[in-house]
């Protein structure tokens, strides 16, 4: 038994399932490997952005992100369990011949195991493979319900994004188109969003991924709508009493808003510098 490719098999299984478990159960953000992902798609599709001129490559970047995401743990999960097998002597044998099979057997082996099609041509040989196999079956049918179980609740986060960035769109083009409305009127409106966006603010939190569904148009951009309605509510601020109801929901507006700036990493500086950078960060 080679106990070097054992232990770095088993290593490289934890280091995945940790990443995996960490990015579609604890809401707590994204694994190490996740992040990479997050960051590498993102700077793909701005590259390609930038140098075709146009924003439909931006388009493709969270579908192609969730999809790298999977290719990723299953690679790292076929690696580690193709070097568990091949480190343990004979342990997958022929079906036909009863002889040990070369790394390719291990690799088509594993293949098969992890994705539970149990072919039957390659059999695994004493209790240990065997325990092993079965580890592995429930390992591969783990990783395909959590990658479809993270997908779909992000697909639906961008969707109510848009919705959120739409509502707040309608609210800021009102106030464009009549800069005397009063202070009430835009707090009332930005009272009827606040619980949605606080809902998509923490929905980024478990969803990092969410920030790589980008839209065609500003009119559907949360960043941007955002970015200008917080203005508008602090511009408003001074001019209305410190213990008015409408103060009251205009800060709590902008306590929402503190926090999607902190999800993002910007929470030092002027409050305007920080909307402009956040609007900055959805590439318009």
């Amino acid at each position: 038994m080679d106990w070097v490719l054992v232990v770095f098999g088993t290593l490289l299984i934890a280091t995945v399932m940790v990443d995996v478990f960490w990015t579609t159960l604890t809401t707590r953000g994204a694994g190490i490997f996740t992040i990479g992902v997050i960051a590498g798609v993102r700077l793909l599709v701005c590259t390609c952005c930038l140098t075709l001129g146009r924003r439909g490559p931006l388009m493709t970047a969270g579908p192609l992100a969730v999809t790298l995401m999977g290719a990723v743990w299953l690679a790292g999960l076929w690696s580690g369990w193709v070097l568990v097998f091949s480190g343990m002597s004979a342990s997958v044998l022929d079906t036909s011949t009863k002889m040990p099979v070369g790394l390719d057997g291990y690799i088509y082996y594993v293949g098969f195991t992890l994705s539970t099609l149990g072919v039957g041509d390659l059999i695994p040989a004493g209790s240990v493979p065997r325990l092993l196999t079965t580890a592995a079956s429930f390992n591969g049918l783990v990783l395909v319900t959590l990658v479809i179980t993270y997908a779909v609740p992000l697909v639906g986060g961008a969707v109510q994004r848009r919705e959120v960035a739409f509502e707040l769109y309608l609210i800021n083009a009102a106030r464009n188109r009549d800069p005397g409305l009063s202070p009430s009127a835009l707090a009332r409106d930005l009272q009827s969003v606040r619980r949605d966006l606080l809902h998509c603010t923490e929905q980024r939190m478990a969803y990092p991924m969410l920030d790589l569904y980008f839209t065609r148009s500003r009119e559907f951009s949360l960043a941007w709508q955002l970015a200008e309605a917080a203005g508008q509510a602090q511009a408003c601020l001074p001019s209305i009493a410190a213990d008015a109801e409408e103060a009251r929901i205009l800060r709590d507006f902008l306590l929402v808003t503190e926090r999607y700036l902190a999800l993002h990493g910007l929470e030092a500086g002027p409050l305007e510098h920080r909307l402009e950078r956040l609007a900055r960060k959805d590439v318009w």
